[in-house]
C-alpha cells in the first residue's frame, strides 16, 4: 500500500513536471522562433533552413543605416510612452486620493466615475479612433506626438483609475485620520501618507500602462503618417505587396521586445505584490 502511494506520488509529480514543461515550450516557442529568425538572412528564411549561419547584418542595418527609421520611431515610442504614463499616474494618484479621502465630495461621484471607467474598458479602443482622427485633423494635430499622447491617455486612464481607486480603498482610514488629527494639510496627507501606502499598487499600474502604451497599435496607426509613427506601426511596414521582409520584421520585433522584457523582469514582483495585496504596506 505504501509503495503504491509513493508510486502514485511520483507519477503525479512527473505528470505535473511534464505538463509545466509542455506549457513552457508552447509559450516560449513563438519567441524562440522570432529570436532565430532575427539572426537569419532573408534567403535562409525563405528556404526554411533550420541550420544556418547567424548574422547581425539585419540588426546592424536597422540601427545604423542612414536610411533606417528605426531610431527616430524608437524615440517617438519612448517619448509617447513615458509622457502618457506620467500623465496617467499623476491624474490617477490625485483622483484616487480625492475620491477616497475627501469627505465633502458627493457620495455618488465615485460610483458614477468607476462605472464610466468600467463601461469604457468594455469597449474596444478602435471604436473611438475614427472620431479622434477627424478631431485631430481639424485641429491640425494629425501625425503629431501630442495627438497620440492625448488619445493614449484617454484610452488607458480609465483602467489605471479603476485600479488606483481599488488600491486606495484598501488603505486603512485610521492612518489618514491620524494625520488629519496631527494637523496635516491635504497636500501633506497626500505626499507623506497616501503616496507611500499606495506605492506598490501604483507601481503595478504604472508597469501595466507602460506595456499597453508601448505595444499600442491602432491609435498610432490611424493617428500617424510619417513623423509620429511608433515602432509597432513601423514593423508592419515590412509587410509589402511585393514581398514580406521577414528578416527586418523579426529583427525589429526582437529589438522592440527587449525593453518590455527588461521591464517585466525588473517589475514582476511589483506587479504581483500590487495586484494581490491591494497596495497595503506590510
Amino acid at each position: 500500500m505504501l509503495l503504491s502511494l509513493r508510486r502514485r506520488a511520483r507519477l503525479f509529480t512527473a505528470g505535473r513536471a511534464a505538463a509545466i514543461t509542455l506549457y513552457a515550450v508552447l509559450v516560449l516557442f513563438p519567441f524562440i522562433w522570432l529570436l532565430s529568425t532575427a539572426f537569419k538572412k532573408q534567403i535562409d528564411i525563405l528556404l526554411a533552413r533550420f541550420v544556418f549561419t547567424p548574422t547581425l547584418d539585419t540588426i546592424r542595418e536597422l540601427l545604423f543605416d542612414p536610411g533606417s527609421m528605426f531610431i527616430p520611431y524608437f524615440v517617438n515610442s519612448v517619448v509617447i510612452t513615458l509622457t502618457t504614463t506620467a500623465i496617467i499616474v499623476a491624474v490617477t494618484l490625485l483622483s484616487a486620493y480625492a475620491l477616497t479621502t475627501v469627505r465633502n465630495l458627493p457620495s455618488a461621484l465615485s460610483a458614477i466615475l468607476l462605472g464610466w471607467c468600467m463601461l469604457f474598458n468594455l469597449l474596444p479602443v478602435v471604436t473611438f479612433v475614427g472620431s479622434w482622427f477627424n478631431i485631430f485633423r481639424q485641429l491640425g494635430l494629425y501625425d503629431t506626438r501630442i495627438a497620440i499622447i492625448i488619445a493614449s491617455v484617454t484610452a488607458w486612464l480609465p483602467m489605471a483609475l479603476w485600479l488606483g481607486v481599488t488600491f486606495a480603498r484598501e488603505i486603512p482610514k485610521e492612518l489618514l485620520d491620524a494625520a488629519c488629527v496631527d494637523g496635516c494639510s491635504h497636500w501633506q496627507r497626500f505626499r507623506f501618507v497616501f503616496v507611500p501606502l499606495i506605492k506598490s499598487g501604483m507601481t503595478a499600474s504604472t508597469i501595466l500602462v507602460l506595456l499597453f502604451v508601448w505595444n499600442d497599435f491602432p491609435i498610432a496607426l490611424i493617428l500617424s503618417s510619417e513623423q509620429a509613427r511608433t515602432l509597432p506601426v513601423y514593423i508592419t511596414a515590412f509587410s509589402q505587396n511585393e514581398q514580406i521582409r521577414y528578416a527586418e520584421m523579426s529583427s525589429s520585433s526582437l529589438l522592440v521586445s527587449i525593453p518590455v522584457l527588461l521591464l517585466l523582469v525588473v517589475g514582476q514582483r511589483f506587479i504581483v505584490k500590487g495586484l494581490l495585496s491591494g497596495a497595503v504596506k506590510s
